[in-house]
């Protein structure tokens, strides 16, 4: 538009000032390469430093021009000023200079932090009702700062938030900061606090009252675990909501305290609930190494009839492993954790030493145990299968089982510590069965802080059993390695013992070992390290096969997304030299 309005202009004048104006736009819009240099602190100080600096967060901006940068840098040494503050350093002095570089502009800040400032005077105060509580009291004595102290702010909120949150615990649910000062004189370094809180009066939670007409009103009220008469506490209310929350059967869940209502110190509390759709449908289309390009279709009931019947449909397609499944379950005894379940599954699985087909039908009990979710299971299982080049066989079992499950972690994208730990029995005397045998397995994983970004991530499996006939043994219980998550740097499931014909048929036991070194690289971004270990063999382990390798993860916000290189470190039987690399790509949780 200016090119044709320039164009049209007779004037000279007029051409050159278009021109010119056209010239400073392209200028006043040209990007700007921006590298920032701190100097002076390091550690949490400069941390923070980039942290506060708006320039940091503008500095690859395409549209940011020379005069924003200009004004960027002088705002920086405000902000950094401000950024070593909640560290105790109040008169901190920022020079420096914003050069032109052949590539662009480094904004140089040097940094002169000062001295600290120390707390003289904490003057700390509990009133109210609470006043009289030994844990309140305790966390008043037991303050993170004192006199002498370096003031930090985060040392000062930490405290003060960890004597609102206990009083709230502890049924207090109207604690108030009435006096809060921090009161800085720079230039003598020093500061003095006065922080005052009162308590108010303690309360206690009255009858709980379910607002909802899904649901038969006995089941519903087998999901509050509340006595009248607890102390009032947030997390109990929070804890109430959630558990009807993961229920599936609301789509909204809200608590109400009716402070209005309350009879002496006891407070009733009101949920309503909103019922949520009651069919969902969804679809799904991915890809690991294991069993290649897979597509999902996942159906689910979310509430069948006033009882709490829930099931789900599942069919799932993929190049080595295909499955149609049906479960249906039904909430008992304490409905959060317990479930009876009937399961119905066709299974078609086609790997490079092994072919099956499956029929299978479970009928379980689901409960928690301490902190474990456990579950007792019968199972019948009818399957042709063939191993290696052995003939087909059909087999017949009905066995018996049980199975322990937890999980703990730190609440992360990126955990630094947790471990998972699975454990499972199952066997057939014979009865009804072409033949008996005894199962166990043990999978864990544990994962080690090491560093600030850094940790290891170990993992180990175990399965021994005893079988009368192994021929009649179904592939599906059979133990092999190699793949994903067994031993990278061999295909899936292609390790393990061989049969008369030098191929893979399978194992009765197994061992696998790893050993992983995980670094954040950056917010979203993990590199690895990594070993693995072990085999698949019957009486005992013949050879130990070993892989290695290194990977990237992408921490999504749906799951974490695994691409491995791994080299097998074994020469196989029939190659005089190492084997390819492989690829292994995954994608789930940590643990």
């Amino acid at each position: 538009m200016e090119w044709q309005i320039l164009r049209l202009a007779g004037n000279r004048a007029l051409r050159l000032l278009l021109l010119l104006h056209l010239c400073w736009s392209a200028a006043a819009y040209a990007a700007v390469d921006v590298e920032i240099r701190i100097d002076g602190i390091d550690g949490e100080l400069l941390d923070n430093a980039k942290a506060y600096l708006e320039l940091e967060e503008r500095k690859r901006d395409p549209k940011l021009t020379e005069m924003q940068l200009r004004y960027l840098y002088k705002a920086g040494k405000r902000e950094i000023t401000r950024a070593l503050q909640p560290f105790g350093y109040f008169r901190a002095r920022v020079d420096g200079e914003l050069q032109r570089a052949n590539a662009g502009w480094v904004a140089q800040y040097s940094v002169d932090p000062g001295p600290q400032v120390h707390v003289v005077e904490l003057d700390l105060k509990l009133v109210g009702e609470g006043s009289r509580e030994p844990q309140l009291q305790a966390a008043m004595t037991e303050f993170p700062l004192r006199e002498g102290d370096v003031l930090e702010s985060a040392a000062y909120e930490e405290g003060k938030e960890k004597i609102l949150s206990l009083a709230d615990t502890l049924g207090y649910p109207r604690t108030q900061v009435t006096t809060h000062q921090i009161r800085v004189d720079p230039e003598r370094g020093q500061a003095s606090i006065h922080l005052h809180i009162d308590t108010g009066e303690r309360f206690r939670l009255g009858e709980v009252r379910l607002h909802q007409d899904i649901l038969d009103p006995e089941l519903a009220r087998r999901y509050v675990r509340i006595e009248p008469g607890v102390r009032y506490s947030q997390d109990i209310l929070l804890s109430l909501q959630q558990a009807f929350v993961v229920t599936d059967y609301f789509s909204l869940v809200d608590v109400r305290p009716r402070f209005d209502q309350r009879e002496g110190d006891r407070v009733p509390v009101d949920v309503e609930m909103m019922p949520a759709k009651r069919h969902r449908l969804a679809f799904g289309l991915g890809y690991d190494t294991d069993i290649g390009v897979n597509a999902s279709i996942r159906w689910k009931n979310r509430l069948i009839n006033r009882h709490g019947h829930q099931s789900e449909s599942l069919l799932k397609v993929s190049q080595v492993e295909s499955v149609l499944r049906y479960g249906y379950w039904i909430p008992v005894n304490d409905p959060r954790t317990d479930r009876v379940v009937f399961t119905g599954r066709l299974r078609h699985e086609d790997t490079k030493t092994s072919k099956s087909n499956s029929a299978e039908l479970t009928g379980g009990y689901l409960f928690r145990w301490r902190t474990w979710s456990s579950r007792l299971f019968s199972e019948f299982l009818y399957e042709r299968f063939a191993a290696g080049t052995d003939p087909k066989k059909r087999t017949l079992l009905l066995s018996l089982g049980s199975s322990l499950e937890r999980t703990r972690s730190d609440d992360s994208r990126f955990p630094a510590k947790g471990s998972y730990w699975y454990m499972q029995i199952k066997g057939s005397t014979g009865m009804i069965s072409d033949t008996a045998y005894l199962r166990g397995l043990f999978k864990a994983k544990h994962l080690i802080p090491l560093g600030e970004r850094g940790r290891l991530n170990l993992r180990g499996e175990l399965g021994l059993a005893t079988v009368e006939n192994f021929g009649l043994y179904p592939s599906t219980l059979r133990f092999f390695t190699g793949g994903d998550e067994s031993i990278r740097g061999y295909a899936y499931k292609t390790l393990g013992p061989k049969g008369k014909d030098k191929e893979v048929v399978g194992g009765r036991n197994v061992a696998t070992a790893s050993l992983q070194y995980d670094h954040r690289v950056l917010d979203d971004w993990v590199v690895a390290v990594f070993v693995d270990a072990g085999n698949a063999f019957n009486s005992t382990v013949d050879k130990i096969y070993y892989g290695s390798g290194v990977g990237v993860r992408w921490l999504s916000p749906f799951g974490s997304v695994r691409v491995d290189v791994a080299w097998p470190l074994n020469r196989r039987d029939d190659s005089p030299r190492f084997e390819e690399w492989r690829l292994h790509v995954g994608f789930g949780t940590v643990l």
